[in-house]
């Protein structure tokens, strides 16, 4: 259930992203972009804490992995009446994915910056500035090209979210056969 939910994020965040460039509507694919690499992020660190405890055949912490990660949470009240279900700050999963693919973390933080309406955001990404004549004018065609490239280096993530994908197909039989080694289930008679 939680690997069909993140393809669908996932699924969703691409096209949004890819569609929001070629429509123009830069911002929004930049917007799109950082949530599909977060999502990779978070979704990496799930594979690789399930290889961890299946190494140990440790079913009962998978099994708290795969509820913790279906429903983790920030919602302090949520947080409150079940603290198992606390979610990890995405910016550690993203400093885990940095190891496998260095620079993925500055260009987050770079994406980040023209998410957040700070000048990158705003000032930068719509108005130029005329020295000369001392007048500011606005546009949303302003940074169209170079940012467009920036929400699609974010986007090939693709591939190895693919990867990944595939790697948890393997890790869900690996995890039923421990499962019926340790209690298996009758056969039909």
């Amino acid at each position: 259930m939680y690997q069909q939910a993140m393809l669908y994020r996932l699924v969703s965040l691409g096209t949004g992203a890819i569609r929001a460039c070629d429509s123009d509507e830069v911002l929004m694919g930049i917007l799109a972009a950082r949530a599909f690499i977060e999502t990779v992020s978070v979704f990496q660190d799930f594979i690789s804490r399930i290889e961890r405890h299946l190494d140990r055949e440790d079913l009962e912490e998978i099994d708290g992995l795969v509820m913790g990660k279906t429903f983790s949470t920030r919602d302090a009240e949520a947080v409150r009446e079940n603290p198992r279900f606390r979610s990890t700050n995405v910016l550690t999963s993203i400093e885990a994915l940095d190891r496998i693919f260095p620079g993925v973390l500055r260009h987050y933080n770079l994406l980040s910056e023209r998410c957040h309406p700070n000048t990158m955001g705003h000032h930068q990404f719509f108005a130029t500035t005329d020295r000369i004549t001392r007048t500011v004018t606005f546009s949303e065609k302003k940074r169209i090209r170079p940012e467009r490239a920036s929400a699609m280096a974010g986007v090939m993530l693709a591939i190895f979210a693919e990867q990944l994908m595939d790697k948890l197909d393997g890790l869900i039989a690996r995890t039923a056969d421990l499962q019926h080694s340790i209690n298996p289930v009758a056969q039909g008679k």
